[in-house]
Parts: C-alpha cells; sequence; structure tokens
C-alpha cells in the first residue's frame, strides 16, 4: 500500500473557502451598493453609495489577491513517479536518438517559393 503524499488538503480547502466567503461578501456589498446609486439616480446623494463603491475596490482588491494568492500556494500538486511523463526528468536528455540534422542547411529539401 503507498502512502498518500505529505500535503495538508484540509488547510488549503479551509484557505479555499475563505477566500471564496470573502469573494461573494465583497461582491454582495458591491451589488448593494450599485442598486442603492441606481435608485438614487441623479440626485446629489447617489455619490455617497458611489465613493463607497470605488472604496470597497480599493480594499477588495488587495485583500482578495492575497487570500487568493495563499489559497494559490497551498494547492496540492503531486508529481507522477514515471520518469517518461517528462515532469521529473528532462525531455530532451532523456531521448536515446541522436539529434537529426538540418534539412534546410544540408540541401536536402529545396527552400519554399515565395513570390
Amino acid at each position: 500500500m503507498v502512502s498518500p503524499p505529505p500535503i495538508d488538503r484540509v488547510a488549503y480547502l479551509r484557505l479555499r473557502w475563505r477566500a471564496r466567503i470573502a469573494t461573494g461578501s465583497f461582491l454582495l456589498v458591491g451589488v448593494w451598493l450599485s442598486y442603492r446609486m441606481a435608485r438614487l439616480g441623479a440626485s446629489p446623494f447617489a455619490v455617497i453609495p458611489f465613493l463607497a463603491l470605488a472604496a470597497l475596490g480599493a480594499a477588495a482588491w488587495p485583500v482578495l489577491r492575497g487570500m487568493w494568492a495563499r489559497s494559490f500556494a497551498a494547492r496540492p500538486v503531486t508529481l507522477r513517479l514515471d520518469p517518461d511523463s517528462g515532469e521529473l526528468v528532462d525531455r530532451a536528455a532523456a531521448t536515446d536518438d541522436e539529434p537529426r540534422r538540418h534539412q534546410a542547411f544540408t540541401g536536402e529539401v529545396r527552400p519554399p517559393r515565395r513570390w
């Protein structure tokens, strides 16, 4: 029986759910502020939800970017143990064949006619 890789999947799922909840919360507040701004129409008081919406966007950008970056960094990455997959071994170094000569420089193939 193969033991599972040492990955803390619970921490990743917790960080991802926190980022999703925070994104939904910011989105919900943003939709509500947009609704209030639209309801006020051309009233001078419509600038209040507009400024609140701008402040919300300015606050949401660094907060959500940090939360999603931490979630992405905690994402479990598992590599296959098969060396033919190219993940653990360089694909170019793993080939046994000699590299072919360049055909265009040797004259084996005629160059394409462009005009």
